[in-house]
Order: C-alpha cells, then structure tokens, then sequence
C-alpha cells in the first residue's frame, strides 16, 4: 500500500491521511468489538446467572451501564483525539495557505516593479520624461 502525505505541519512533519483513517478504522472496529462483546458477555450471564429474576436483572443494568459508561469513554477519546489531529491538519493548510499568498504578494510586486522600469524606458525612448 502506497502512502500518500498531504500537508505539512509547523515543524514540516507530513500528514498520513491513509494512517489517520487506518487509526479511525480501528477505533470504529475497537467501539463495535466492545459494544458486541458486552451484549454477548450480558446474554451468557443471562443464561449462567445463579441468581433469580430481579436481582440478576439489577446486575445485568449494573453492568449494562458500566460498558456505557466505558464505550461513551472510548468515544471521546476518539473525538478528541479527532479533534486535535483536525485541528493540527487546519493550521498546516492555513499556513501554507499564508505562504502562497506571501509568495504571490512578492511576485505581484516584483511584476510591477519590472512594468514600471519598461514603461519608464519606453517613456525616456519617446522623449516623454515627466
């Protein structure tokens, strides 16, 4: 598999977009994986269960509510993470944004500088000196 490297950071560090989806694409798998393996592990209890009615019921809520807890975890992580790396590839593209606008600020100037040396030339070779 071939890397493809976008933007580039402050410190001129490449961004790996096929990575960064690769980790996404793992975080997605590890969130399912979780949710999967708790309905399954509360199902198995179920039927294990030496306890009666309401209170394996209760335990089952108990502990229900702590994958919850533990997924919704897991899924902020993943958010900020998400949200640092976004945030980092934004303030790449806007800096090199920055230099292309410099960059083409300087060569508008420079054209201009040249424009008006041809057109002072001209005006000396015509004999219209102001």
């Amino acid at each position: 598999m071939a890397y493809q490297f976008g933007e580039y950071d402050e410190y001129g560090n490449a961004y790996d977009y096929e990575a960064s989806e690769m980790q996404g694409q793992r975080m997605k798998t590890l969130v399912t994986g979780l949710v999967i393996g708790g309905l399954i592990g509360a199902a198995v209890m179920l039927f294990m269960a030496p306890d009666k009615g309401k209170k394996t019921l209760r335990k089952l809520q108990k502990k229900t509510m702590k994958l919850r807890e533990h997924t919704m975890d897991t899924v902020g992580d993943a958010m900020k993470q998400a949200r640092h790396r976004a945030g980092k590839v934004t303030a790449g593209v806007r800096k090199q944004a920055s230099h292309a606008t410099d960059r083409g600020q300087h060569m508008l100037e420079e054209q201009r500088e040249r424009v008006s040396e041809v057109v002072s030339a001209g005006r000396k070779r015509a004999g219209l000196n102001n």
